[in-house]
């Protein structure tokens, strides 16, 4: 595999992650709104919540309350679109 090759999979792996982190930030706000299974999350909440808790324990720690509304989601979302661009433009630098 030369070095284009391998950048192309980098750029295409970290924009396909960065895609199914915002799809699952996504499904975790959804599924945030109804209580499904009669208040014991279900298999796929526990899922999506176990998956996105890493993201949003870091959120938590910042001020993330706008008097009622919770921006952590959009945090989140600002902060893996930020990452996964720079790390692409780091790639095609490099």
């Amino acid at each position: 595999m030369d070095m284009v090759n391998l950048k192309v999979f980098a750029i295409n792996f970290i924009t396909v992650l960065g895609n199914l982190i915002t799809y699952m930030v996504f499904a975790r706000v959804i599924l945030s709104w109804f209580m499904i299974g009669g208040g014991s999350p279900g298999k796929i909440t526990r899922f999506v919540n176990d998956t996105t808790d890493p993201l949003f324990s870091l959120v938590k720690k910042l001020p993330h309350r706008f008097g009622m509304i919770d921006l952590s989601p959009l945090i989140v979302l600002f902060g893996v679109n930020i990452i996964s661009y720079c790390l692409v433009k780091l790639i095609i630098i490099l």
